[in-house]
């Protein structure tokens, strides 16, 4: 180890998501074909109306200029368009809104402006890795509101309880990542209360709003918002966080946003400054986004509604393996955590990218996401999830069908192997 890399560098969180990408890399030079269930990163189309608009931008631009540190202003129009008329959100204005490189820089914005070192934020745990990453980099501290399998991830009375004295936010994802389970309006309110009892933020990632399932409802329909029952005076205390990469399918855009008073936006433009300015290709791609219409996200609720309740019932199928699915499935985003009885979930994942292959005599392998790692993973109380999996379904029923199959055969060839 150089002695010239800081303490905290070396000390930072495993990525339980990205990982072990460089075993996969290994094995896919070694002519493995590697099927992904790791990331949520979906194979569905973008929309046209998005790649239209970034190739009319970049034909129409002869010089790529630095754009406004907030986010182009037509943008933040068309975003504000799209959250009163297509959401359905009320008390949001052009001041409320700013634009960011990915809800993950949202994120860390956030956590800058609210909490100072030391402070706390909770979370339900499980959670999304990036909340505890970008806790460890400010120095803040991450307390866990308990969820369990058992009871589909959703927040109860208990878990709010008890709450720290220093507690400056709650954050959560709703639709959840990893779990998809999609808060109702008893929990909303739950948060709320709290937030009024000890006028602390609250930090709504809504970035999986549309994939939202079994509603029977047509067209264009989104989860339950913290925005839906939040007074005037509540939105002074709320913080919303998007991200295009989910809700229009453009990963690689690397564009979010966050939804905010207006002199919190204010401050963290500021902070963002220091990074010049999202992409203004990608942001134009975004400026279209009023012009996409409900068959878009129709389709696409529709396509990953399938993938679930087929990799579900699969999986069901394996509880002789020792496989656990959850009492009921996702409610929405395109993850499923499931539990390995007598399996080290990271062991496991690492096993299947390198022992996996020679040992049964394939070509073939998954890369799978372990709810905990080494050093990292979606859980704060480390003494919880060591033998669960979490499994992106965003790749064809065919392939879902074959990672099935693979699997339940890695199972039992590992746990012969570990005995």
């Amino acid at each position: 180890m150089l002695n010239n890399i800081s303490q905290r560098a070396s000390e930072f969180p495993d990525n339980p998501i990205r990982g072990l990408e460089p075993l996969a890399n290994q094995a896919r030079a070694a002519g493995i074909n590697i099927i992904p269930l790791n990331i949520g990163a979906p194979d569905t189309f973008s929309p046209k109306q998005s790649i239209e608009s970034a190739v009319q931008f970049l034909q129409n631009t002869p010089a790529l200029k630095y754009g406004p540190s907030a986010g182009n202003l037509d943008l933040i129009a068309q975003l504000t368009r799209f959250y009163t008329k297509k959401c359905g959100f009320t008390g949001i204005s052009p001041e409320n809104l700013m634009v960011t490189q990915g809800a993950s820089e949202a994120l860390d914005l956030v956590f800058y402006a609210v909490a100072d070192q030391e402070d706390t934020i909770a979370t339900p745990d499980p959670t999304y890795p990036n909340y505890l990453t970008i806790a460890n980099k400010n120095s803040l501290k991450m307390y866990a509101l308990p969820t369990s399998i058992q009871a589909g991830f959703h927040l109860s009375k208990e878990s709010l309880e008890n709450l720290p004295e220093d507690l400056k936010a709650i954050i959560w994802s709703s639709p959840n990542n990893p779990t998809g389970a999609v808060y109702q309006e008893e929990e909303l309110q739950m948060l709320l209360e709290i937030s009024r009892q000890r006028k602390i933020w609250l930090i709504a990632d809504e970035v999986y709003r549309s994939l939202v399932f079994e509603q029977d409802k047509p067209g264009f329909y989104r989860a339950p918002s913290i925005l839906d029952y939040a007074t005037k005076e509540d939105l002074e205390r709320i913080i919303v966080l998007d991200s295009m990469s989910k809700l229009l399918g453009l990963c690689g855009a690397r564009i979010g946003s966050i939804t905010a008073p207006s002199e919190l936006i204010k401050t963290m433009v500021k902070i963002a400054s220091t990074r010049g300015c999202p992409s203004t290709i990608s942001q134009a791609a975004i400026t279209s986004i009023n012009e996409i219409p409900d068959s878009f996200f129709v389709d696409n609720r529709a396509v990953f509604q399938q993938r679930r309740d087929l990799l579900y019932t699969k999986l069901a199928e394996l509880a002789d393996l020792g496989v656990v699915v959850p009492p009921q499935p996702p409610e929405g985003a395109f993850y499923l955590v499931v539990e390995l009885t007598g399996i080290n979930g990271a062991d496991f994942a690492k096993w299947l990218l390198t022992e996996y292959p020679a040992l049964a005599k394939t070509k073939e392998t998954l890369f799978i996401t372990p709810m905990l790692t080494n050093s990292g993973g979606f859980y704060l109380d480390r003494s919880r999830g060591k033998s669960q999996i979490r499994l992106a379904y965003v790749i064809s029923e065919e392939l879902l069908v074959k990672a099935v199959e693979i699997l339940k055969k890695a199972i039992s060839l590992y746990l012969s192997t570990r005995k």
